[in-house]
């Protein structure tokens, strides 16, 4: 609402790049946007007691899209005691192929980002991940999703989907896994029914 807008306006009127007061806003205003869209099996908020091995599956959808471009949210979950194997794109069967030669992770997390296209649904090698979700037989995959809140009507087999309704900026990034270890709350609306 208003209240986001003044504050959006303030982080870009006030402090410079990389200011703690820049800082301190953009995590704010990512907290207030993010999402928790669905929650089957309570699978968030995650535990660093329980989450010592994560997969993180980058959905690129582009050749600019690296594994170096989520570093910010890979840090987060090892600075939380993840020991982190970190995937981009992929083929949908991927996963299942592991599951089958025995490799187990205690969350599997899919970060989808689509506005590194011209259209918010999933096409492509970014579809990858919605096929994967479906594909998977021990596991119960996590989706984030940046700029995306229609996913869940893409893939209704989502288990749990956030959606952070923000770019994938390193504080967005960074919020959102606190978000996922419940270290702060959700309380974004969907503008999506």
């Amino acid at each position: 609402g208003e209240q986001h807008a003044s504050k959006a306006r303030a982080f870009n009127a006030k402090a410079p790049n990389g200011s703690p007061d820049k800082t301190a806003i953009a995590r704010e205003i990512a907290a207030h946007g993010a999402v928790l869209v669905r929650n089957e099996d309570n699978l968030l908020p995650l535990s660093a007691e329980k989450t010592k091995k994560v997969l993180v599956w980058i959905s690129a959808v582009n050749e600019q899209t690296t594994q170096e471009s989520y570093s910010p949210f890979l840090a987060e979950l090892k600075a939380r005691g993840a020991a982190t194997k970190a995937m981009v794109n992929g083929n949908c069967l991927d996963l299942r192929k592991m599951e089958e030669q025995g490799l187990r992770f205690d969350a599997v997390i899919f970060l989808f980002n689509p506005r590194d296209t011209n259209t918010i649904r999933p096409v492509g090698r970014g579809s990858e991940c919605l096929w994967t979700i479906g594909n998977t037989k021990f596991h119960k995959p996590i989706v984030v999703a940046f700029n995306s809140p229609y996913l869940l009507m893409e893939n209704p087999l989502m288990r749990a989907l956030v959606n952070m309704n923000a770019e994938p900026l390193e504080d967005v990034q960074k919020t959102s896994v606190k978000l996922l270890y419940g270290e702060l709350p959700f309380t974004g609306v969907s503008p999506v029914r």
